[in-house]
């Protein structure tokens, strides 16, 4: 279980990566994964979550990810794309999908809203990623099927109680958000930009802060292990791009799994 958090993602890359060495990728039934976190869960089914790692490392920091300078598109998730396409970074989809982990992204119907939870295919497993992280205003809206989808946080951040509602036995939850974590200002005022292009994805941004207190809420079941910061992270915001912060908080991900590790059932 890997949520939201757009560069926070980077502590997700840390406990994953930890996870995959002392446990392996087989370790869990099914890994449901929102917005950022699609991209350690899947890299982590397939095994390869040192190769995620990496990723967040040597390839996200500075403008490379994000960029304002860019009109259109400022979150250019494109170039993650290509990066999981090609060279030491290649993600190894028949591994994917030989794998007995079923993976389930979270996706926002721009339609309605509403969470949809999709098991992608080998031939629309990078555009379901890219759907499940694309903020609004910062990325368009990605167009999967008969629908677009936008960010899958602003419909389930992190979707503990849809896998207990599955039947899940126990639940590995790795929050990048303290239990006093305060939504930022920014959403606020990313909410109010979006009042320009729609009301219905202003209100969703809005609404984000709802989603994640449910998420805590679910949190609280006895079936949950949570794995989240023992420190505040030492990115300053969602969208710091410091590579020597990156790297701390990747760094803080591995340590507090390993702490995590003495409490899994083996």
């Amino acid at each position: 279980m890997v949520g939201s958090g757009a560069m926070y993602g980077a502590y997700g890359a840390g406990v994953t990566a930890e996870l995959g060495r002392q446990l392996g990728s087989k370790y869990f039934d099914s890994i449901y994964a929102s917005s950022v976190g699609v991209f350690a869960g899947t890299y982590f089914s397939a095994d390869q979550s040192r190769i995620m790692e990496e990723i967040w490392r040597r390839h996200i920091d500075g403008r490379k990810l994000i960029n304002y300078f860019r009109i259109r598109n400022s979150l250019n998730l494109r170039y993650l794309e290509n990066i999981f396409r090609e060279g030491h970074s290649l993600l190894d989809i028949e591994e994917v999908f030989r794998s007995r982990t079923r993976l389930i992204y979270v996706l926002t119907r721009l339609r309605d809203g509403k969470a949809v939870y999709q098991t992608p295919t080998p031939l629309n497993i990078f555009r379901s990623m890219r759907a499940s992280a694309a903020t609004p205003i910062l990325h368009n809206a990605v167009h999967l099927g008969d629908e677009y989808f936008i960010d899958g946080a602003f419909s389930d951040p992190l979707p503990v109680a849809k896998a207990l509602e599955d039947g899940a036995q126990f639940v590995v939850a790795v929050n990048n958000k303290r239990a006093d974590f305060e939504i930022p200002r920014s959403f606020y005022i990313l909410g109010m930009l979006c009042k320009f292009f729609s009301r219905s994805v202003s209100q969703l941004v809005n609404d984000y802060e709802i989603r994640v207190r449910k998420s805590e809420e679910a949190l609280q079941n006895r079936r949950v292990i949570v794995i989240r910061p023992s420190e505040r992270l030492p990115l300053r915001s969602s969208v710091d791009t410091d590579a020597g912060r990156l790297n701390a908080t990747i760094d803080l991900g591995i340590k507090d799994a390993r702490v995590a590790l003495e409490k899994l059932p083996r």
